[in-house]
């Protein structure tokens, strides 16, 4: 409705992990580059090690680049744990009888939930189809949200 456009693939099959970001906006752009560090997985596709997989990222870069300014750095904050200090704060939100408060209200709920697979069936629609597939097509999840 506002404009805005998004573009994400996910490849589950890649020998590397990690995430790249982009936003374009009117006054500049912000880029984040993430590496996983998966030195645990060997040639064979066994995973030798599963705790490696909880370490720090391998890599973790932001970039701004002002429309009219010079490009910097930006420190990235990395807590402990794996994928960067978030696992251990998800655990904990879902599996402490008490969780800490959230200041940044990251919790997630089953419309969440239900939200993220609708987005992954329509992508798969697009592709079987070719055409653009809207949610509300498949599900309308804005009166589930109204109405609880």
């Amino acid at each position: 409705a506002n404009g805005a456009l998004l573009s994400y693939c996910l490849v589950a099959y890649s020998p590397w992990e990690g995430l790249r970001i982009a936003v374009t906006g009117d006054k500049g752009r912000i880029e984040m580059d993430i590496e996983e560090s998966i030195t645990h997985l060997l040639g064979d596709g066994e995973a030798k090690d599963a705790q490696a997989s909880k370490g720090p990222f391998k890599q973790a870069r932001m970039r701004v680049f002002p429309m009219h300014g010079t490009p910097y750095e930006v420190d990235v904050p990395v807590g402990d744990g794996g994928h960067g200090g978030a696992d251990p704060v998800m655990l904990e939100q879902i599996f402490l009888p008490d969780p800490p408060a959230d200041p940044f209200g990251r919790a997630a709920s089953h419309i969440d939930g239900a939200a993220s697979v609708l987005v992954g069936i329509a992508a798969n629609e697009s592709m079987r189809t070719g055409r653009l597939v809207h949610i509300e097509e498949l599900f309308n999840l804005s009166e589930r949200m109204n109405h609880g």
